[in-house]
């Protein structure tokens, strides 16, 4: 049996603002970012496996969940940017109905 489930988002309020401050603490730090997607795929794709790194020395290690947890937060603020830089190439823009996207 699996012990953690899909909670549908029901959070997403707290995980937004989250997301967001995320965001604010990586402007300060780096600055407004110019890169290609390949580039912001290799940063997404290095947090991802600092994610993964985390949940497993959460799980098999007895380390904390909040560093899982402030990791899952820096990889979610990066796959936005990179939907947004995506919803922002000319041809996307143009889409701006939900059923456009889905």
């Amino acid at each position: 049996m699996k012990d953690r489930i899909d909670l549908e988002l029901k959070d997403r309020r707290i995980l937004f603002e989250h997301i967001i401050e995320e965001h604010d603490k990586q402007i300060a730090k780096w600055g407004v970012q110019s890169a290609t997607l390949a580039e912001w795929m290799l940063w997404a794709t290095e947090e991802f496996g600092e994610l993964a790194q985390a949940i497993g020395d959460a799980t098999y290690r007895g380390c904390s969940w909040k560093d899982a947890y402030k990791e899952a937060i820096q990889t979610a603020t990066l796959i936005l940017k990179i939907a947004e830089i995506i919803r922002n190439i000319p041809y996307m823009k143009n889409l701006t109905n939900k059923g456009d996207f889905f």
